[in-house]
C-alpha cells in the first residue's frame, strides 16, 4: 500500500472511531469547544476594550499624536498663530496619517435650567466620524451645519439630564479668549445623543468655527492639532520625525519709522543672565538691561537717524502677515547701544520679551518664518534673542511629560511653547488600563484552559489504555508503530477541529447575546462599554492562531501516550486485560 492510500485509510478509520466512541468524544469535544469559546469571547472582548480606549476615548481626547502649543505661559490656553504653515508641515511629513484635526476646546462651567456642571466645550466638524458612531436620541446633528444659529451644541443624554435641558433650550457658559478676555456663550441645544462612556459625558460639541470665534481665534489661527494615524503603534517614530521639522526660527519684526527700517528682536531677560548681558551689549546712554523694563534699547544708528534719546517714545509700524494691515507700536527708549557688530544690517531695536510678545502674536508679522537678518552664531546675544516659539524636548513617559510641563510653567515664559507628544505620554493612564485588563484576561483564560487541558490529558491517557486490545488487533493485521501513532493523532486532530469550529460558533452566539444586553453604569465599568453595550471585536487572525495553538497542545498531549501504546507487541496488546 502506498503512502497516499495508507493515509486515507488511516483517516477513514480515525473518522469512524470518532463517530463510534460517542460518549467519550462528546465529553472531550465539549471540553475543547468550551475552551475555544472562552478564548474567542475573551480575545474579542479584549480587542473591543482596546478599540474603545484607543479609537473612542484617546482619539477624541488626545489623538494618537498631538501638537500642543501653550500661549503666554499658560497650560490651559493653546494657540497656533500660523495655521497654514503648521498644516503644511504636518501634511508633508505625515502622508500616511488617517486624519489631521484641529484641537480647539475649553473647560467651562455650563448653566442649564436651574443646574450647572463642569464640562468641556469641544470644537468639532459636523461631518466628523464621531457622529456616525453615536445614537441620536432627539434632535438632529445636521443642525450643526446650518448657519441660522450662532452656536448650536450637541450634548449627551447624561449631561442633558443633569442640566435639565432638552432640544431647543439654551446652555450658558463663560469662557476666556486666548487674549484673556471673558466671553459669554449662549449655546442652543440641537441634538442629544446616547452616552458612549464616562469620558464623553463631560464633553459638549459645537461647530469648530463657532468656538474659534468665541475664543478669539483669527482665520489663520487654531488651538492645536490631533493626528489620527493609520497605525497607532508608529506614533512615537512619527512624533520624533515631525519634532525636528518644527525647529523655530528667530522671532523678528521688521519695523519702520519715518522711512528708517530696522529689525526688532525680543530679548529674554532673566536674573541669572543680566550681568553677562550688560557686559556683552554696551549701553552707552540710558538704563542698562533690567528685569522690570518694558521699553526698548536701540542701536546708535537708529537713534541718530530718528533723533531719539533715552526716555523718548519710539513709534514704529509693521505689516501683519495675513491681513496685510499696518500695526503701530509705541514704546519708550530705555537705552542706546553703542555698537552692533553682531547683526546685519545693524539697525536693531531690542524689546524685553514680555513687551515683544505682546505685539508679535497680535497679529503675527509678515516676516514670521522668514528671518531677514543674520545674527553672528558666536555672539552671546544669539542665545538671548527669543525664537518664534520654544520647542520642548520629546518625552517618553507621562511622568516625564508632567515634570516637563511643571518646569515650563515655573519659568513663566511669555511666548508660545510647542510640545509634540503622543498618546503614550498624554494618555498613558488609559493605555495602562488597557494593558492591565488585557493581561488579566489572558491570565484568566490561561488558568481556565490549563484546567481543561489537565482533564484532557487524563481522558486521553485513559482512552488509549482502554483501547490496548484494539491496538494489538491493528498491529496483528499489519499496521506499524508509526501508523498507530498517526491513527491516534488523526483522531484527536479531527475531534479538535470539529470541537473548535463548534466552540467558535458558540463564541459568536455568546457575543451576540451579551452584546444585546443594555447596561447603564456611571462607574469605571462604563469604560468597557460602547453605547451602554459590551463591545466585542473578533479577530480572525487570532482565532485561527488559537485553533492552531489548541491543535498543537492536543497533538503533543496525544503523542506520548500513543507512542507508548505503539511499542506494545501485538501478542502483549491482545493479552491485555483491564
Amino acid at each position: 500500500m502506498d503512502t497516499k492510500s495508507k493515509f486515507f485509510t488511516l483517516l477513514h478509520i480515525s473518522f469512524r472511531n470518532v463517530i463510534r466512541q460517542k460518549r467519550r468524544n462528546i465529553l472531550l469535544g465539549t471540553a475543547i469547544g468550551f475552551g475555544m469559546m472562552i478564548l474567542v469571547v475573551a480575545n474579542s472582548f479584549s480587542q473591543g476594550i482596546s478599540d474603545i480606549l484607543l479609537n473612542h476615548i484617546v482619539v477624541y481626547t488626545n489623538g494618537h499624536l498631538e501638537l500642543f502649543m501653550s500661549h503666554k505661559g499658560s497650560m490651559y490656553t493653546s494657540a497656533v498663530f500660523d495655521r497654514p504653515r503648521f498644516e503644511a508641515i504636518l501634511k508633508s511629513e505625515l502622508k500616511e496619517a488617517k486624519g489631521i484635526r484641529e484641537n480647539v476646546g475649553a473647560w467651562v462651567q455650563g448653566v442649564g435650567n436651574g443646574k450647572s456642571d463642569f464640562m468641556a466645550i469641544v470644537g468639532i466638524s459636523p461631518d466628523d466620524d464621531y457622529f456616525r458612531s453615536v445614537t441620536v436620541i432627539s434632535g438632529n446633528v445636521s443642525a450643526l451645519k446650518q448657519g441660522n444659529l450662532a452656536c448650536p451644541v450637541v450634548l449627551t443624554k447624561a449631561k442633558a439630564d443633569y442640566l435639565k435641558v432638552k432640544v431647543g433650550d439654551v446652555v450658558k457658559a463663560q469662557l476666556k479668549t486666548i487674549h484673556g478676555q471673558v466671553q459669554t456663550a449662549m449655546m442652543q441645544v440641537v441634538a442629544i445623543t446616547e452616552s458612549q462612556n464616562m469620558f464623553m459625558d463631560m464633553a459638549v460639541f459645537v461647530p469648530i468655527h463657532s468656538l474659534k470665534t468665541l475664543m478669539g481665534y483669527q482665520p489663520n489661527e487654531t488651538g492645536g492639532y490631533h493626528v489620527i494615524l493609520k497605525n497607532p503603534q508608529t506614533a512615537i517614530q512619527q512624533a520624533d520625525a515631525i519634532h525636528k521639522k518644527f525647529k523655530p526660527s528667530i522671532a523678528l519684526i521688521q519695523g519702520s519709522s519715518e522711512g528708517i527700517d530696522f529689525s526688532v528682536f525680543g530679548l529674554g531677560l532673566y536674573s541669572n543672565t543680566l550681568s553677562t548681558l550688560n557686559r556683552s551689549l554696551k549701553v552707552s546712554e540710558g538704563k542698562p538691561f533690567s528685569l522690570n523694563a518694558e521699553g526698548a534699547w536701540i542701536s546708535r544708528s537708529v537713534a541718530e537717524a530718528l533723533k531719539l534719546s533715552p526716555g523718548q517714545a519710539l513709534t514704529f509700524t509693521y505689516t501683519a502677515k495675513f491681513s496685510r494691515k499696518t500695526v503701530t507700536v509705541n514704546v519708550n527708549v530705555e537705552g542706546i547701544l553703542e555698537t552692533v557688530s553682531w547683526a546685519k544690517p545693524n539697525n536693531v531695536v531690542l524689546l524685553a520679551d514680555k513687551t515683544f510678545f505682546k505685539y508679535y502674536y497680535n497679529p503675527l508679522p509678515i516676516q514670521s518664518g522668514q528671518p531677514g537678518v543674520v545674527l553672528s552664531p558666536n555672539h552671546p546675544l544669539t542665545a538671548w534673542v527669543v525664537p518664534e516659539w520654544k520647542l520642548l524636548e520629546r518625552t517618553k513617559t507621562s511622568d516625564e511629560l508632567r515634570k516637563k510641563m511643571r518646569e515650563t510653567v515655573q519659568q513663566r515664559y511669555k511666548g508660545s511653547v510647542l510640545d509634540v507628544r503622543t498618546m503614550y505620554e498624554s494618555a498613558s493612564d488609559v493605555l495602562k488600563l488597557e494593558k492591565a485588563f488585557n493581561f488579566i484576561t489572558f491570565f484568566a483564560v490561561l488558568v481556565l484552559f490549563g484546567i481543561i487541558l489537565v482533564g484532557l490529558v487524563n481522558t486521553l491517557r485513559m482512552t488509549i489504555r482502554e483501547r490496548t486490545r484494539e491496538i494489538g488487533t491493528l498491529r496483528s493485521i499489519g499496521l506499524q508503530r508509526g501508523d498507530i501513532v498517526a491513527l491516534f493523532m488523526l483522531e484527536t486532530a479531527l475531534l479538535t477541529g470539529f470541537s473548535s469550529l463548534l466552540g467558535i460558533l458558540g463564541g459568536f452566539i455568546t457575543m451576540g447575546l451579551l452584546g444585546h444586553i443594555t447596561i447603564y453604569s456611571q462607574s469605571m465599568f462604563s469604560l468597557f462599554l460602547l453605547n451602554h453595550h459590551l463591545h466585542f471585536m473578533p479577530n480572525w487572525v487570532a482565532i485561527v492562531l488559537n485553533v492552531l495553538f489548541i491543535q498543537l497542545i492536543i497533538a503533543i498531549t496525544t503523542y506520548f501516550p500513543a507512542r507508548r501504546a505503539s511499542r506494545l507487541t501485538p501478542s502483549d496488546a491482545l493479552r491485555h486485560v483491564e
